[in-house]
Order: C-alpha cells, then sequence, then structure tokens
C-alpha cells in the first residue's frame, strides 16, 4: 500500500531497520531514470485519470506495493490513466508520467518517489543493485551512531535516510527523506550520520551509488540496539 508522509510527520513503514542496497544515482543529482527490481509478473490494471494519492493508494492495493513519499511532493499532482496488462514496474511508470516524480526502489515490494525528471514508460529501466560487501559495516556503524545519541537511542521514530561514502568510507550527503516529526531530531539524526566512517576505503570502491536506510520504532520491530550504552532506553 502507499504511504504519505506529512511535512510534520515522519515516513511510514513497517518492519525493522533495514539497510537496503545503493539505489542507482549520481551525486549530487537526483537519479535520471527510475531503478526497477525483478518483475512480479502481468496484471490487469483499470486506473483513470485521477489525483495521484488516489492513484497511487489503488496501484497499491492491486500490487501489495509499498510507496513511501511525502506529502508536498504529490500534492496537485494528477495520475495518468493506466489501462491493460502490465507488470507493476511498467504500470508505475505509467501511472507516474509526467508528474516529475522519480521512482527508487529499496526491496522487491517497496519504492520511494522523490521529485527528479519525470518517470516515463519510455525511460530505460536500470537493474536493482546486489547488497554491496560494505552494508553490514555501514549499518552497525550507524546503529553506533545513533546509540551515541541519547535523542536518537531510544528508537522510537520513522525516518528514510539517503548518504553516501566517499574514498575514506565516511558518509557524505546524508539527507532526511521526511521529517522525524521533530526538528531537534531531525538535526540529530543528520549529525550523527555526519560522523559515521568505515574505518577503511570501501571494499566497492569510491563514486559508489548512495544507500537509502528505511527505519522504524522499536516498539513496531524496528529501531536499533543500544542496550549496554549509556543513555539508551531499556
Amino acid at each position: 500500500m502507499a504511504t504519505t508522509v506529512p511535512s510534520a510527520g515522519a515516513l511510514a513503514l513497517a518492519g525493522c531497520m533495514a539497510f537496503l542496497s545503493p539505489i542507482a544515482a549520481a551525486e549530487p543529482a537526483l537519479p535520471s531514470a527510475p531503478s526497477t527490481m525483478p518483475s512480479a509478473g502481468l496484471l490487469r490494471f483499470d486506473l483513470r485519470v485521477q489525483p495521484l494519492q488516489g492513484a497511487l493508494d489503488a496501484y497499491g492495493a492491486l500490487t501489495g506495493r509499498s510507496g513511501f513519499y511525502t506529502a508536498e511532493s504529490i500534492a496537485g499532482r494528477s495520475s495518468a490513466a493506466v489501462q491493460g496488462r502490465y507488470t507493476p514496474e511498467a504500470a508505475l511508470r505509467l501511472l507516474l508520467e509526467g508528474t516529475g516524480l522519480a521512482i527508487h526502489y529499496t526491496a522487491p515490494d517497496a519504492f520511494v518517489l522523490e521529485p527528479g525528471v519525470p518517470a516515463t514508460a519510455e525511460a530505460p529501466a536500470e537493474a536493482a543493485r546486489a547488497p554491496g560487501p560494505d552494508d553490514g559495516l555501514v549499518q552497525a556503524r550507524v546503529n553506533d551512531a545513533f546509540c551515541g545519541d541519547p535523542r536518537l537511542a531510544a528508537g522510537d521514530f520513522r525516518a528514510a535516510l539517503r548518504f553516501g561514502l566517499d574514498a575514506q568510507g565516511r558518509v557524505v550527503r546524508p539527507l532526511l527523506l521526511g521529517s522525524t516529526g521533530d526538528a531537534a531530531r531531525d538535526r540529530a539524526v543528520l549529525a550523527a550520520l555526519a560522523t559515521v566512517q568505515l574505518g577503511r576505503p570501501p571494499l566497492a570502491g569510491a563514486g559508489q551509488p548512495p544507500y537509502v536506510m528505511l527505519i522504524a520504532p522499536r516498539a513496531e520491530g524496528g529501531g536499533w540496539r543500544c542496550d549496554a550504552r549509556v543513555g539508551a532506553a531499556p
């Protein structure tokens, strides 16, 4: 299903803190074309032109896929009609044609929408990236950084994060894809991310596409573990 994120709210996500494979994109610009995951086969769509929120809700109900986006990013936008048999990927590109939104797949059944170049049915599909050799270490370092700040250690908020790694293995260009619901905490998240470093150059080499991390509150099965850390929530 599709999930709207109000500007004063946070990205809604069911599940645990998840580090996701890099999305194909050139920095610092937004991706020039949507990336795709393996198709789930052909489905029959009968979606009329309508406000984009309604179209995304109908798309999510039919495909079972979850979309994450801010209310502002879809406000005032209308979908294109999608009628016929399409793969979920092709249908989503058609639905978003002319909206100026770019699609980033973060899992086979989840995607993030960001302002970018228009997503069109003719846009070349970029292959999904396989998990990288640094993924586990990056997740552990982000966990450590969040646990080191009492404002973040409780793990009681939702957020979607986007960042890159430089040639020394340090996090660069950290970005929140929507507020956590508290401006001070938003700043704390970005400050914590800015301290993250692998302690060595990335195994995949410099210049890799950015990473996306989706996190959910610990109360919902997400968050991170800070049990042995000072200032952490029990």
